[in-house]
């Protein structure tokens, strides 16, 4: 995990994750897979109030469980959300597919 750029989290970058997910998953002939972006707030102790993204992978036959990939002390307002998710936005507009040990699987995403 790394910073966030705000100093107010910390973040995974979403293909270094996704590439350790796929090397775990079971042998599959699937080459296409959906990757639901999710989000949520939630506290922490009485106090502490903070918001956490992640995403699920999807394919025809099975589905992950949520893997997180930031966490921040941010209010859920879009313009604080939006500059928390700069790495995460770019990187679903230039990662369409990953190879992994010699196959690639291309990449489609959802939001829920």
């Amino acid at each position: 995990m790394q910073p966030l750029a705000n100093g107010k989290g910390v973040q995974e970058r979403l293909k270094d994750k996704l590439i350790r997910m796929i090397q775990n998953m079971p042998p599959t002939e699937v080459d296409k897979l959906t990757i639901k972006l999710t989000g949520d707030g939630t506290c922490v102790g009485s106090r502490l109030h903070v918001t956490h993204f992640g995403f699920v992978v999807i394919t025809d036959k099975w589905r992950t469980d949520d893997s997180i990939l930031a966490i921040a002390k941010v209010p859920e307002k879009y313009d604080a959300i939006l500059e928390v998710l700069k790495d995460l936005i770019m990187d679903t507009q230039t990662l369409q597919s990953v190879n992994v040990n010699g196959k690639t699987f291309r990449l489609q995403y959802v939001q829920i």
